[in-house]
């Protein structure tokens, strides 16, 4: 089984500080790696979390902030777990779901999601992953952003509840 990291967990897990919430998603990492269980930082992820914490590092107007120590961490866990990089295959099965999402749907229905494009890449390259043969779980913390019918091999789950 694979675990994919979201940008919001992601995130947790780089995050410098020592709160109830990085203890928690740092604890429930270390089990689940005890367990077996291998975990994949997906290029898309490390990208959506990586930008943010350097334009944070550049509006810091006093020197080193905790988004440094951010990509330091974040650095750290690329180097630790499998670092799972962009492909074209990948793109192009991410292009076909944002299309098929997007079938039949005008500017401003309901059922046009404007935020399809990171997650669509990261569900694309869970699909590439599992090769319909391993069980991958997209970890995130908002299902609502996962708009893509589960197959038999790839689900997306709140971390907290894998």
């Amino acid at each position: 089984m694979f675990i994919i990291l979201d940008a919001g967990p992601l995130g947790d897990l780089v995050n410098p500080f020592d709160n109830p919430k990085t203890r928690a998603i740092r604890s429930w990492m270390r089990t689940h790696l005890a367990n077996g269980v291998r975990f994949l930082l997906p290029e898309i992820a490390d990208y959506e979390v990586r930008r943010s914490e350097i334009l944070n590092v550049l509006n810091c107007p006093y020197g080193p902030s905790e988004s440094a120590a951010a990509l330091y961490l974040l650095d750290q866990l690329k180097a630790t777990i499998t670092y799972e990089p962009l492909t074209t295959p990948t793109m192009l099965l991410a292009a076909k779901l944002w299309a098929e999402k997007r079938k039949g749907t005008e500017k401003g229905d309901p059922e046009r999601h404007p935020k399809l494009d990171a997650d669509i890449i990261l569900t694309a390259q869970a699909i590439q992953k599992s090769r319909d043969r391993d069980q991958v779980i997209i970890a995130t913390r908002n299902l609502r952003d996962f708009l893509f019918s589960p197959t038999p091999t790839v689900t997306a789950q709140e971390w907290h509840l894998i």
